[in-house]
């Protein structure tokens, strides 16, 4: 097994705290372009498992490469997934996975080998077939993505409302405009929904916006204004820069 870091063959990879794509297809390069945002709060080491090309294909001191099979625990531990942070599990788009049906088999097989080794790591987690949420959310991962289902409610809505796909998708990609981020509810504990868009909307030093609130795993989007933040929720807001760097009146 070869590891490589910026071109240059390793040892063993040292990375604590990271960020590991476990597979590879067409979106990896994106995905690890926009975890280099200077946006982005931490900056994570990444680390690349797959089997499916033989080196690393992008040289940067920050990303590492590990060839290896993503279902493989030796190979998941040359990547250190014991002190990773985040695994990001792609589905693998080759047509002989696709044809044989085997590409979410493998995706499942890989979220419940990094779950049964570290099972404090989140996982965000590719599916091509969403009948196959529920065996992954057997697996414990931590975030699904249907991604044939994504598409077409897309589609649907973009039928509907002209330019809406070009707003989430600008919401979505770090360093063009506004960002979604998630704030800690604590400090608006037994404040209004109301009273946090006074707050963060106008009296904050750079205007926020909240849009919606994770409670016990259920997002209540846009609530009323006299929904009451519990010490525990989590508030999705749009903003230009990570809201944890701001100077916010409470």
């Amino acid at each position: 097994m070869k590891k490589f870091r910026g071109g240059a063959t390793l040892s063993k990879v040292n990375c604590k705290g990271h960020i590991i794509i476990c597979g590879w297809n067409f979106k990896a390069e994106e995905i690890i372009r926009q975890l280099q945002m200077p946006d982005i709060k931490e900056n994570f080491q990444i680390v690349i498992l797959t089997d499916k090309i033989d080196a690393n294909p992008l040289k940067s001191d920050n990303v590492f490469f590990v060839k290896g099979d993503t279902t493989n625990e030796d190979d998941l531990k040359a990547a250190n997934i014991m002190e990773a942070k985040i695994a990001i599990i792609l589905a693998d788009l080759s047509n002989e996975s696709r044809s044989s049906g085997l590409s979410d088999a493998k995706t499942i097989l890989t979220t419940l080998t990094i779950e049964t080794i570290n099972p404090d790591v989140y996982t965000c987690v590719e599916v091509l077939d969403p009948n196959n949420i529920q065996h992954l959310k057997r697996a414990n991962a931590n975030e699904i993505i249907a991604s044939s289902e994504i598409s077409g409610k897309m589609l649907v809505s973009a039928a509907i409302n002209h330019g809406v796909t070009k707003l989430i998708s600008k919401m979505l990609t770090f360093g063009e405009g506004s960002e979604v981020y998630v704030m800690d509810g604590g400090k608006f504990a037994g404040k209004t929904f109301q009273n946090i868009l006074r707050s963060l909307a106008v009296e904050s030093e750079e205007p926020i916006l909240p849009i919606a609130v994770r409670r016990e795993g259920k997002i209540n989007l846009n609530p009323p204004k006299d929904f009451v933040i519990n010490k525990d929720d989590q508030i999705f807001v749009l903003a230009e820069d990570n809201p944890s760097q701001l100077k916010i009146k409470v």
